[in-house]
């Protein structure tokens, strides 16, 4: 084969492979949605509101983090899937659960505080 013709199967090889390694980091998180980083939530129920503070770190659609409010500090654990989200940590013995929708800078959704009600939420980055 000619040095030209071995150039641009080179050439060729290395333009699929880069391409191929751009696909497969497009997957690395399907979910389009990166909710990492400090949210802020504006909580609203019936009988009261709060201003909890959610530090989430994503590793692709597994969430973890804490959460800092009115109740205390909890470890969280939640996915992402989409534009869908849901979070859960335990408080005395309850467990609470956040479900909602989120562009990665802004969420809402509704809060489950099982025996205690229901809420819901606004949030932000």
């Amino acid at each position: 084969m000619k040095s030209e013709t071995l150039n641009l199967l080179s050439l060729k090889t290395w333009v699929m492979a880069i391409s191929f390694l751009f696909i497969l980091s497009l997957g690395a998180n399907a979910s389009g949605t990166d909710m990492t980083g400090k949210w802020t939530m504006q909580v609203k129920s019936e009988t009261s509101s709060g201003t909890p503070v959610f530090d989430i770190q994503q590793e692709g659609e597994k969430l973890t983090g804490t959460y800092n409010g009115k109740f205390g500090e909890a470890p969280i654990t939640g996915t992402v899937n989409g534009d869908e989200f849901k979070l859960t940590y335990e408080m005395s013995g309850v467990t609470v659960t956040y479900a909602g929708k989120t562009d990665g800078n802004t969420c809402e959704g509704d809060v489950d505080y099982g025996m205690y009600g229901k809420a819901t939420f606004t949030g932000k980055k």
